[in-house]
């Protein structure tokens, strides 16, 4: 079997070949990537074929049969490799829940894509196209991954995900340096690789209450409750390894907390006083979540407001704009599409979090080249406003 390249595809299947595989890889400075899975009712995605590319094979790693992924861990952990990927996000996360793999440096075809203005969340198929003139197929994208043997048509698909990403970083790379860029979009695929390891730190889950819908509807009593039931559900997904609504819907832990709030104290009786959409939740986990409540509550920390979402002020809203004109304007001087310099999210997080003098934005995003480039302009703003 071959690539679309020319270069052979080898099918590995066994921890044997796939040792022999990664020794013959590993002497390399690039390896592309990309990850083939599954995830309609698990919390954790079900990884069904690995796909690693050099300028010499392209390999399809079966992970099935395969239990040791250290010499893939340690290849990819090596700061003088560059794990070449599109839209990181998914494959970051299946390698760091699945094999407890997390790679030392990236280089994100989406994103330098979306630095040199063509396109913003493009596809791996529209990107070969314009810059390779490549027509790649789509039909195995919503294939049973999982399901053995794997189909000529579905390996020919997966390899060909991988095949034509080396010469896309060639390209983009000239086209990053040529525009100086590239400084910055080292720092944001950076900020990717310590983003994909967030959501698996136990201490962020503390902070989950606040993606709650109308979570800033509730007094400070309601927000603890919410966010004991907020913890409780995420422990329980992953430990049941189930979609977090199949444990509990989101409008239900909030009307809980509602209920728990007008009390003195988390009782059952409360508990069964919520308008629930799904009654089952109390018969199956109501003692459960009454208990962790209780524990919880000795040590858990202050609840912090300023993480909610509570609508904007008309006042607001008229700053907002003006963080928007101001991202707009210094776009455009640097040639850079303004979703990419600061999307609403971070305009947000930095009008709220702004204290009268410097500080501003407390997101990851807002580090960096972006402050540099945005901070100037939004202090004069957010002053102006505040005065």
């Amino acid at each position: 079997m071959q690539c679309q390249d020319g270069n052979p595809v080898h099918l590995i299947d066994s921890e044997q070949s796939f040792a022999d595989a990664i020794a013959g890889i590993s002497d390399g400075t690039e390896l592309c990537l990309d990850t083939e899975f599954v995830r309609t009712n698990t919390f954790y995605p079900k990884v069904g074929l690995v796909q690693l590319a050099d300028e010499r094979c392209c390999l399809l790693v079966d992970p099935l049969p395969i239990g040791n992924w250290s010499t893939l861990k340690q290849l990819l952990g090596r700061k003088e490799l560059t794990t070449v990927v599109h839209s990181c996000g998914e494959d970051l996360n299946l390698l760091n829940t699945a094999l407890d793999i997390q790679p030392g440096k990236i280089f994100d075809t989406q994103v330098a894509a979306s630095f040199l203005g063509l396109g913003v969340s493009l596809s791996y198929q529209a990107l070969a196209r314009e810059l390779l003139g490549v027509e790649i197929a789509k039909e195995e994208t919503r294939s049973d991954w999982l399901r053995r043997p794997l189909s000529e048509t579905q390996l020919q698909y997966a390899a060909s995900d991988v095949t034509y990403l080396s010469k896309m970083k060639g390209i983009l790379i000239e086209r990053l340096e040529q525009q100086d860029l590239l400084h910055w979009f080292e720092e944001d695929c950076e900020r990717l690789l310590l983003i994909s390891t967030q959501t698996e730190r136990k201490a962020n889950w503390q902070n989950l209450y606040a993606n709650i819908s109308n979570a800033w509807r509730l007094e400070d009593a309601g927000l603890r409750y919410l966010k004991r039931l907020c913890v409780w559900r995420e422990q329980k997904a992953r430990q049941r390894d189930k979609p977090r609504s199949w444990i509990a819907k989101d409008s239900d832990l909030f009307e809980l907390a509602n209920c728990l709030a007008q009390g003195e104290r988390p009782t059952l009786e409360s508990l069964q006083a919520a308008q629930l959409t799904d009654r089952r939740l109390l018969r199956r986990h109501g003692e459960e979540m009454l208990s962790h409540m209780v524990s919880a509550a000795a040590d858990e920390e202050e609840i912090d407001r300023r993480l909610l979402n509570p609508p904007l002020t008309a006042a607001q809203r008229h700053t907002l704009k003006s963080l928007r004109s101001a991202v707009d304007e210094r776009a455009k001087q640097l040639g850079l599409p303004s979703e990419l310099l600061a999307r609403k999210k971070l305009l947000i997080d930095v009008l709220r979090n702004f204290d009268g003098e410097n500080a501003m934005g407390t997101s990851e995003e807002w580090r960096g080249w972006r402050h540099e480039q945005l901070h100037d302009a939004f202090s004069k703003i957010l002053k102006r406003a505040a005065a």
